[in-house]
């Protein structure tokens, strides 16, 4: 069964996003550096080429009836590997820790199925299992370009061909990928499934982070729950429920 329990913050927001940009870098406690430090040694060390590139951090997230506002400010990637994916992180409280921000989207056919990809069993992150498509870490302060730029990448669709991109939720990804918030939309498309299948095969630009794509009823994922990302099935579970009215 998909985990209620990974609901934050319940939609759908037909009012959209307003997002509140921080200025600077966010700033963690001497312990938090320290830790952050010290991990990020050991990852250089055994991972030469990685990059210490910008996440955005989830600050505050309030919805307000029909909208959702955020606040959001920039730090790095460091942060999250430490608080997000280290024993010593886990035991900070949520406030404390960088609250990396990712985004997916519930991607409608015109028959209503949602696709999904089937993650490559050479990534790190949850090999195997069936997850949104789109998805991505948000590493912009425009979390709706962020979402239509994995559209394009993953999908080969174009942000036009969207109808009304409305957000669902927020979601975390719970333990499975470090507790960290995603912000999840409902984007509709008035394209078949086999015009978006044959787009993502032919227009895509990241073919190799799925090793599989199909179409799925919503309502029949919490069945099936762990062949998904936790996330995945949290989401389409609540969608599909949402959908029943």
């Amino acid at each position: 069964m998909a985990d209620d329990r990974l609901l934050l913050h319940a939609g759908p927001f037909p009012q959209g996003l307003v997002v509140e940009v921080k200025e600077g870098l966010r700033q963690f406690s001497d312990e938090v550096v320290l830790g952050a430090d010290k991990e990020w040694a050991k990852l250089v060390e055994a991972k030469p080429n990685v990059f210490d590139g910008v996440i955005w951090s989830a600050l505050s997230v309030i919805p307000t009836g029909g909208e959702l506002r955020m606040e959001i400010q920039q730090s790095t990637y460091r942060y999250q590997m430490f608080t997000h994916f280290t024993e010593a992180g886990l035991a900070l409280p949520q406030e404390q820790r960088a609250n990396a921000l990712g985004t997916a989207g519930i991607l409608l056919s015109s028959e209503g199925r949602a696709l999904v990809g089937r993650r490559s069993t050479k990534l790190a992150t949850c090999p195997g299992l069936w997850h949104l498509m789109p998805a991505g870490t948000v590493d912009k302060p425009d979390i709706g370009a962020v979402l239509m730029a994995e559209l394009k990448e993953e999908c080969g669709l174009l942000p036009t061909e969207i109808e009304d991109p409305e957000v669902l939720g927020v979601l975390s990804t719970g333990e499975q990928q470090g507790g960290k918030p995603e912000i999840v939309w409902t984007l509709r498309l008035k394209l078949t499934e086999e015009e978006v299948l044959q787009r993502c095969h032919e227009s895509a630009v990241d073919k190799g982070e799925h090793d599989e794509i199909a179409f799925v009823r919503p309502e029949d994922v919490a069945s099936v729950a762990s062949s998904y990302v936790d996330l995945a099935a949290a989401a389409l579970s609540f969608f599909a429920r949402t959908a029943q009215g």
